[in-house]
């Protein structure tokens, strides 16, 4: 009789949850103090589990910060893909671009201080060892880029410089929801993409 193989971690921590358990208790310490402040035992606690456990899952205080903003990035950048793949035309992938981020920073107040912390300044040294993660947030504009040339070849907008207007719409929204996390938008959150997205379209469209 064939022995059952073992489980792995990823099935294991689809078991018990306590993955998820982890990266949400992670997202609120570091949203809260920041990931100099923030320390393991107070993540560990936030959780509910042994601070023994978490090294179960992540080696370090810093493995575990990168793995809640990468868990949190895939899943926004999950999002705005499949919105946009669902519309064909430039100003239905903007729109879709703007709502599913603004929708999901809405949703997800901790995780937005984390990643505000890592893709608004300029520089950032732990945000340099992660090439990986900045690949990941460019996918977003490159997608946004393609739409754009596909968009003036058609004749659908004037000829702009692609990447450039690609990096302005997700400045504007990156703005735009900067705003709304800070209680300066009294808006409804349609209201807010509404004017970004009429804003942007008269910008390309020319008119």
């Amino acid at each position: 009789m064939a022995t059952k193989a073992p489980r792995t971690l990823r099935q294991t921590e689809g078991a018990d949850g306590r993955r998820e358990r982890i990266l949400e208790a992670a997202s609120r310490v570091f949203a809260q103090k920041g990931f100099a402040a923030a320390s393991v035992d107070e993540i560990a606690q936030a959780a509910g589990i042994a601070k023994g456990t978490i090294y179960l899952y992540q080696p370090s205080k810093e493995a575990l910060y990168w793995a809640t903003l990468r868990e949190g990035l895939e899943a926004l950048c999950g999002e705005v893909r499949a919105k946009m793949d669902e519309v064909p035309t430039l100003k239905e992938k903007i729109r879709a671009l703007v709502t599913a981020k603004l929708a999901y920073f809405d949703a997800h107040p901790d995780f937005y201080r984390i990643y505000q912390a890592e893709f608004g300044p300029v520089t950032q040294p732990l945000y340099l060892r992660h090439k990986d993660l900045r690949e990941r947030y460019l996918e977003q504009v490159r997608e946004l880029q393609k739409a754009i040339e596909a968009a003036a070849r058609r004749g659908e907008i004037r000829k702009v410089p692609s990447q450039t207007a690609a990096f302005v719409v997700a400045d504007l929204t990156r703005g735009v929801i900067t705003r709304r996390s800070l209680g300066w938008s009294q808006n409804k959150a349609e209201d807010d993409v509404d004017f970004l997205v009429d804003f942007v379209w008269k910008g390309l469209a020319g008119k």
